[in-house]
C-alpha cells in the first residue's frame, strides 16, 4: 500500500512509482486525483508477492511528469519487496532458487539448477508428483541450455514456471 502526491505550478501530469533492483527498473503507474491538477494525491495497492523481486531488497521512488513534461523524483526509499511464505520443503527450496536466479541469472543459472537436480531426485519430497518432476526437468533443461542473463523472456519464463510450480505444491494443485 503506497500513499502518495504531488504538487507543481504547471499541473501533474502522470505519475509512477519506480522500483529498482541492481540494473533492472519496474514502473507501476500513479492515479493522480484531485480537483486541481496542480495538487494530486492519492493511494495505491499493488500485490507483487508473485513478482521474482519479491523478499528481495529494492529501492522505491515516485516520479512525476508536469504539464511541461519536466520530470521530478522523490528521494528514494530502500526496502524488502513483501513476499509470500511457503511452508511445503520443497515450494520453498523453489522459491529460495527463484529469488537467487531473479537476483543474478548470469552468475546464479548452473548452481541453481544443481539446487534443483537435487529437489528433482528425491521425487518422494512431493509425493512423486510428475507434474512436479517435469517441472524441475524442464527448468533445469533451461538453465543450462541457454544464457538466461542474455534471453529475458527465457528468464521470465523460467521464473514464472518455477512460481507456478511451488504454488502447485504449497496449495496441493488448487
Amino acid at each position: 500500500h503506497v500513499a502518495y502526491g504531488g504538487k507543481d505550478d504547471f499541473g501533474v501530469a502522470d505519475m509512477r512509482l519506480t522500483i529498482t533492483q541492481g540494473k533492472e527498473t519496474l514502473d507501476l503507474p500513479l492515479t493522480a486525483h484531485g480537483a486541481d491538477p496542480r495538487e494530486v494525491k492519492g493511494q495505491s495497492y499493488q500485490d507483487l508477492t508473485a513478482h521474482p523481486w519479491a523478499g528481495l531488497p529494492v529501492e522505491l521512488r515516485a516520479v512525476a511528469r508536469d504539464a511541461l513534461g519536466q520530470i521530478g523524483a522523490s528521494a528514494p526509499i530502500a526496502m524488502t519487496l513483501p513476499e509470500r511464505k511457503f511452508y511445503h520443503p520443497v515450494a520453498r527450496a523453489i522459491i529460495e532458487q527463484r529469488k537467487r536466479l531473479a537476483k543474478d541469472s548470469g552468475a546464479s543459472a548452473l548452481p541453481v539448477a544443481r539446487k534443483l537436480v537435487q529437489l528433482m531426485v528425491q521425487p518422494e519430497a512431493f509425493d512423486n508428483s510428475v507434474t512436479t518432476f517435469m517441472a524441475l526437468d524442464f527448468m533445469i533443461k533451461r538453465m543450462t541450455s541457454n544464457p538466461l542473463e542474455k534471453d529475458k523472456e527465457e528468464l521470465t519464463n523460467v521464473l514464472q514456471l518455477m512460481w507456478d510450480t511451488a504454488l502447485a505444491l504449497e496449495d496441493g494443485g488448487i
